[in-house]
């Protein structure tokens, strides 16, 4: 149950909408593909209210997912790192192409704490959305620990789920 106001949800709804049309206007006048994936972490990652983020994309000749785009600096060296596609918590919402809401990692045996440990950082919570069209499984978007340390909501699936869409969209548009 939420304890916030119904107007801080209103607003927190509105923001979330002018996130989501920004995105959309995005995708219409970015060519960069890079650069578009990392404005739709950020948006994911700021409208969440979230510490951070990485968007994986799945490498079908491997079958692992590859952190294509972290949501900050001190996570870099984590981008073109590779897990099996079946790993982690990631790795359940690819596999079972269902978005995830956990909030508490540590209590989750699907938890794989071998990258909190090699960046040093501490995961408490998380969110997650499958990229993919009505066609095809593309990646995942996740986003970790919100900022004010209270749960991520439903509010906040249906959020990440429409960025994750928009994300999809994307890298087939930029495939053809």
């Amino acid at each position: 149950m939420s304890t916030k106001t119904p107007e801080a949800q209103a607003q927190e709804r509105i923001a979330a909408l002018l996130a989501l049309q920004e995105v959309a206007h995005t995708l219409s006048s970015e060519l960069n593909l890079e650069k578009l994936l990392r404005k739709i972490l950020h948006a994911a990652i700021d409208v969440l209210q979230a510490s951070t983020g990485s968007l994986l994309i799945w490498d079908p000749e491997t079958d692992e997912l590859v952190f294509t785009v972290v949501g900050d600096s001190e996570a870099a060296q984590l981008e073109q790192r590779r897990i099996p596609a079946d790993q982690g918590i990631a790795g359940w919402v690819f596999t079972h192409r269902q978005p995830i809401i956990v909030d508490d990692v540590h209590r989750d045996e699907r938890f794989f704490k071998g990258i909190d440990e090699s960046l040093g950082f501490k995961t408490i919570s998380l969110i997650a959305a499958p990229l993919m069209t009505q066609n095809e499984i593309i990646g995942v978007i996740e986003v970790l620990n919100k900022r004010s340390g209270e749960r991520f909501d439903e509010q906040d699936l249906d959020i990440l789920t429409a960025l994750a869409l928009q994300a999809a969209i994307a890298l087939v548009s930029a495939r053809l």
